[in-house]
């Protein structure tokens, strides 16, 4: 069996009314601690714009997946 290294996170929303609350900032450091324990980096995808931002600021690169442009070491 290989080792695998790399996790994804897929198909994360929250309610519009729950913006700018943390609350997508808590559940993605949630879903990264959770990562930790099984791989050694992450990678997520968002089309949009603000969405790039946000990963950014929680410490996400670009990466140079096609399907998944995001990326942070856990």
């Amino acid at each position: 069996m290989t080792e695998v290294c790399t996790g994804r996170i897929r198909h994360v929303y929250v309610l519009k009314r729950a913006g700018r609350q943390g609350v997508a900032t808590t559940l993605m450091r949630y879903l990264l601690n959770y990562a930790r324990r099984s791989f050694r980096s992450v990678r997520f995808f968002t089309d949009t714009k603000g969405g790039a931002m946000s990963y950014e600021a929680l410490g996400f690169n670009p990466s140079l997946s096609p399907t998944a442009p995001h990326e942070i070491a856990v």
